[in-house]
C-alpha cells in the first residue's frame, strides 16, 4: 500500500489534468461514498470562471506536491 485516504480526500486528478490513463489503482478498505467527476464535468467546472479555475488548479498542485512528498518518504526506506 502506497497511501491511505481520509474523508474529503481526492484521487484521480492526474488523469483529469493530462487526459492520460490513471496512474494508480484505488481500493476501499471499508464502505465508502464517492463523488465521480468525468473529464467533461471537470472541464465544465473550470469553464465557469477563471478565478475558480485558478483556485482549483492551485489546490490540485499543492495536493499533488503533498502526495509526491509523502510517496517519496515512503519509498526512501526501500532504496
Amino acid at each position: 500500500m502506497l497511501g491511505e485516504f481520509s474523508t474529503g480526500d481526492h484521487f484521480g486528478e492526474i488523469a483529469l489534468i493530462d487526459n492520460g490513463p490513471r496512474s494508480a489503482e484505488i481500493r476501499a478498505a471499508s464502505a465508502s461514498e464517492l463523488l465521480e467527476f468525468t473529464r467533461e464535468d471537470f472541464q465544465s467546472v473550470l469553464a465557469f470562471s477563471t478565478d475558480l479555475k485558478l483556485k482549483i488548479y492551485d489546490n490540485l498542485l499543492r495536493e499533488l506536491c503533498v502526495k509526491i512528498r509523502r510517496t517519496n518518504d515512503r519509498m526512501l526506506p526501500l532504496l
